[in-house]
């Protein structure tokens, strides 16, 4: 059951989810597109349907690396995706669609339900994926940034002392990911 604190965070990671949109549709308009651009005919690449995807993968794994609970994610992540298809459930015909059979108002009604389906199957994906991600993040860390900030901070013999320092941190992190001391409330 969820606690009223519960949902307080979930409504947050759901307007996050409505945010990360309306930046990417402000920062980078090419790349956006809406669900209803399909229907309407506008053209969509496959390259901007897997930046969408990128981009949704990327929010899981980001909140969850922040928040690490399950559920909150999860439901949050619907209530965003809701609430950005609920003006084309409201009302059709305010955003240029004119369905005159029922048949026609389902198939609409199911286009539009697509996109909290698979964002809430994306962002699962990315819950499962995140011991081995994170993983990764860690090693790149300690084989590319962690050596080109020292050297550039440093630049004298002091800098191989505070490297090491920071390896060994990142080696205990990085251990406990791979024992799986990841906090998953599903």
């Amino acid at each position: 059951m969820y606690s009223f604190i519960d949902l307080l965070i979930s409504l947050c990671i759901g307007l996050a989810f409505i945010c990360m949109f309306l930046i990417q549709k402000l920062v980078f308009p090419k790349t956006y597109f809406s669900s209803l651009s399909v229907i309407l005919e506008y053209k969509v690449t496959y390259r901007i349907v897997l930046i969408r995807v990128f981009l949704i993968y990327l929010f899981g794994l980001v909140i969850y690396w922040i928040t690490l609970d399950v559920k909150n994610l999860l439901l949050g992540t619907f209530i965003g995706s809701f609430l950005i298809i609920w003006p084309a459930l409201l009302n059709p015909r305010e955003i240029y669609l004119y369905p005159t059979s029922i048949k026609m108002k389902l198939i609409v009604f199911f286009w539009l339900f697509l996109f909290p389906v698979s964002s809430i199957l994306l962002v699962y994906s990315s819950i499962l994926s995140f011991p081995e991600s994170s993983k990764l993040f860690i090693e790149y860390l300690r084989a590319s940034i962690i050596p080109f900030i020292l050297g550039a901070i440093f630049m004298s013999g002091n800098s191989k002392k505070v490297y090491d320092i920071l390896d060994t941190q990142i080696s205990k992190e990085s251990s406990s990911f791979n024992k799986g001391e990841v906090n998953e409330n599903e």
